[in-house]
């Protein structure tokens, strides 16, 4: 209601200001078809005098009509200003209500994500039984990027920083395994390759994964 109010005000001032405008290029247009007929200077003068008050009654419709004009115009504008930031809010707080839970399931995957390519939890879950150490390179290296695959679509729902670390943490490993196998004969059994990879990544101080965990554990503190 306070919106058709204030845009009923804009519009009927705007009509005001137009007819003032009118009127002011009327009075202009008189003066410029009268004025030849004046032949004196008397006359000239007496015209000019009645005119500069015929222009001052104009310019107090005018200014008046200008001013409520350029008043209402601005009480508009806040107006829908005010109108659309209460309707984002409400939006953002409808919205909030339902990703909530979506990024939150989405911490928990990339949480369990990370636990899962750690050396301590990988490296048991794949036992190199019968396996040398290319084959048992190539399953850690196809197991890591299936579970990384797996949650790419999580990175929708997580801060551009956090994912970076996350996929940075990944990478790391993916080295820190192929710099193991390099270490090694291929054909060594594949627990060789499982206890180069433990010791090679105790090495990394602070583990990657340790720090991407972390920094998610960081960014759920500031949803919650």
């Amino acid at each position: 209601m306070n919106i058709n109010f204030s845009l009923f005000t804009f519009h009927f001032s705007l009509f005001i200001f137009h007819f003032s405008l009118f009127t002011f290029h009327f009075s202009l247009f008189t003066f410029h078809f009268s004025f030849p007929k004046l032949t004196t200077s008397y006359q000239i003068q007496l015209f000019m005098a009645n005119d500069i008050n015929g222009f001052w009654e104009i310019l107090k419709i005018v200014l008046p009509a200008l001013i409520v004009f350029i008043t209402a115009y601005f009480l508009f504008r806040d107006m829908l200003e005010n109108d659309q930031r209460r309707r984002d809010f409400e939006f953002r707080v409808v919205n909030a209500k339902e990703i909530t839970p979506v990024k939150l399931q989405a911490y928990e995957r990339l949480t369990l994500f990370l636990e899962r390519i750690s050396p301590e939890s990988m490296l048991i879950r794949h036992s190199p039984h019968e396996v040398t150490v290319s084959q048992y390179h190539q399953i850690l290296l196809s197991t890591i990027r299936q579970e990384f695959e797996h949650n790419l679509s999580q990175q929708i729902y997580v801060s551009p920083i956090l994912w970076e670390t996350i996929r940075g943490a990944k990478e790391k490993l993916i080295s820190v395994i192929n710099r193991s196998a390099e270490e090694l004969d291929q054909t060594l059994p594949g627990y060789e390759l499982s206890k180069k990879i433990f010791n090679n990544y105790l090495d990394e101080d602070p583990s990657p994964v340790k720090l991407a965990l972390t920094d998610l554990k960081k960014e759920v503190g500031k949803l919650l």
